[in-house]
């Protein structure tokens, strides 16, 4: 997917949403392979899952208008 979990990570911990959906958190597919090959074992999934649904929120909700 090209995604960088551990740099989506960090800019949910900022609160930077465009930031976010500029790096394509909406494009994780879920399939937890950031879990395995975390060496230092954060919860990569869970927050950029969360990431995920913030920004998809976001999205729906622009295009609404």
């Amino acid at each position: 997917m090209g995604l960088e979990p551990f740099l989506l990570r960090r800019l949910y911990k900022a609160g930077d949403m465009d930031a976010l959906e500029a790096n394509a958190a909406q494009d994780c597919i879920m399939c937890g392979c950031c879990l395995y090959s975390c060496p230092a074992g954060i919860p990569l999934l869970d927050i950029v899952s969360q990431a995920r649904g913030q920004v998809m929120g976001i999205m729906r909700a622009r295009a609404k208008k």
